[in-house]
């Protein structure tokens, strides 16, 4: 079987970057063949928000030093 997928993503490089790999792997688990079309889209006002309170955590952890064991 030959599937086509379009699909919403944030960042369209990255994926048309990578689109042959994941369309390989997929015909590898499954024995169709894979094709992509990515096209860009916006972050939704709950991912808007959830993007914003990360960013925030992120400024005020700012550690001096980190331990690595």
């Amino acid at each position: 079987r030959n599937m086509r997928l379009y699909i919403p993503v944030l960042e369209v490089e990255k994926w048309n970057e990578n689109k042959e790999l994941l369309g390989k792997m997929l015909s590898f688990l499954s024995g169709d063949i894979w094709s992509f079309e990515f096209r860009k889209r916006e972050l939704n006002l709950k991912e808007e928000r959830a993007k914003k309170g990360i960013e925030r955590k992120r400024e005020k952890h700012q550690p001096k030093a980190i331990c690595m064991l």
